[in-house]
């Protein structure tokens, strides 16, 4: 007992101050680790249509010159892409821009930015003024390219992505487009789907592609990627070529090529505040921001199909009594409201339109209010004219249109992408594209 004691004795009791040591660098041990998993997470995801900040409002990205349209421009042509959107508040921010290419699946390629593109590919943002007899404040900012001195030098898909200058990986926007060349013939049909038990809802996009391409394998370096009105949420999986024919490969398949007709969208106008505009019910101009609120929709799935022109989900910003629409075109808080029995607790509802950028943005997640008994949201909404519909998310992803209906007759725009990628090429080249409406010629 006395040598226990007296080795025992002789221990020296750990410090206070080693003992911080340690529960320090087991911090930042652990925080290292977090950041390498955040990394390795986000390797190889696809870049996807986003607005990552509360503070950025009205994103379009479209052709100079095509306020409604979709942001595929040509190799070597003339002309632009044009990026627009708005930040809220009396302050903004320092932002630049950065140009990625990426591959068939939008995870980004392994070129460096030299390969893909002559110019600065990563700049400053210069171009933004701000908003002028509103009553909410903003900022618009307007970002055009290729500019003189910069040339897309590589076709295949893009991303645009828009941060904050002081950190490069503080991301507030990311939206797709395409660069394409015209290399294959492109024959799109849509028509009624060959299977009986599709017919009365759905749409079939039959597709066939001429060429005098010297393709080494057409079956394995070609595919093709559909998309309804834009929206790569409800995108095809990327397609194979069924047949392969001497300048003629064939992408007719019984479902894989099929989408749901929907319905034609629903819409709103807010262009002028002097009254009610179409589908208003009631506007409060003593509110501050003002407070616009939408008739109640319904359930439209018991109704018949009913043609009705749209936009395809596509929106045009402008104020009747202004001068310049980006710039004097006011904000709103907009009430939208869906009649509901009761609750869809399986899934979330959400607004989506195209100055959603497609996605599922939280700022326009739809609540459900028992004593009314219907799903709604407030959100802010710049002055215009708005296609929107309800969608709903189930496993992470959206899912068809909620209580939308949907019809074979549906007047619909169909998009084809024709992706090419060799043996020897480190990624996909765009060598075909084609825009055709279901209904017209």
């Amino acid at each position: 007992m006395e040598i226990l004691k007296r080795n025992s004795s002789k221990q020296k009791p750990i410090s206070s101050r080693h003992t911080e040591k340690l529960t320090f660098f087991k911090q930042l041990a652990l925080a290292v680790l977090i950041l390498c998993l955040k990394a390795a997470s986000a390797l190889g995801q696809p870049l996807e249509n986003k607005i990552f900040h509360e503070k950025f409002y009205t994103v379009s990205l479209n052709v100079e010159g095509v306020p409604i349209g979709y942001p595929a421009m040509e190799l070597n042509a003339p002309g632009n892409l044009v990026l627009r959107f708005d930040e809220l508040g009396d302050i903004n921010s320092d932002l630049s821009y950065k140009i990625i290419h990426c591959n068939a699946d939008w995870t980004a390629s392994t070129l460096r930015p030299q390969e893909y593109f002559n110019g600065f590919w990563k700049e400053a943002i210069s171009t933004y003024d701000y908003s002028f007899n509103t009553v909410v404040p903003f900022t618009h900012y307007t970002v055009k390219f290729p500019r003189q001195g910069q040339k897309f030098t590589r076709s295949g898909n893009y991303v645009i992505q828009i941060f904050r200058t002081a950190d490069e990986n503080d991301v507030v926007i990311q939206a797709r487009f395409m660069i394409y060349e015209t290399l294959v013939n492109l024959d799109v049909r849509v028509k009624q789907p060959d299977r009986m038990f599709l017919r009365d809802a759905y749409q079939e996009v039959d597709v066939y592609a001429y060429h005098k391409f010297p393709f080494n394998n057409a079956s394995n370096e070609t595919s093709i990627q559909i998309l309804q009105n834009g929206k790569w949420h409800g995108a095809s999986k990327l397609l194979k070529p069924r047949f392969v024919k001497n300048g003629e490969l064939d992408f007719n398949y019984d479902t894989a090529n099929v989408f749901p007709g929907g319905n034609e969208y629903r819409f709103f106008d807010i262009r002028d505040l002097s009254f009610n505009g179409p589908r208003v019910y009631l506007m409060d101009k003593d509110k501050t921001p003002i407070y616009a609120q939408l008739y109640r929709d319904i359930d439209r799935y018991p109704e018949n199909y009913t043609q009705m022109d749209d936009l395809n989900g596509g929106f045009l910003v402008q104020n009747r009594l202004g001068i310049d629409h980006h710039y004097d075109s006011d904000y709103l808080q907009v009430l939208f409201s869906i009649k509901a029995p009761y609750a869809q607790n399986e899934r979330e509802i959400f607004v989506d339109g195209g100055w959603i950028l497609g996605g599922l943005d939280q700022r326009f997640k739809l609540k459900y209010n028992k004593n009314l008994q219907q799903y709604q949201c407030l959100a802010m909404v710049k002055q215009g004219f708005y296609n929107y519909r309800y969608i709903s998310k189930e496993d992470h992803k959206a899912t068809e249109p909620f209580m939308e209906g949907s019809f074979w007759q549906t007047e619909n725009e169909y998009q084809v992408i024709f992706y090419y990628m060799g043996v020897t090429d480190e990624t996909h080249r765009i060598i075909g594209y084609q825009v055709v409406n279901s209904i017209r010629p």
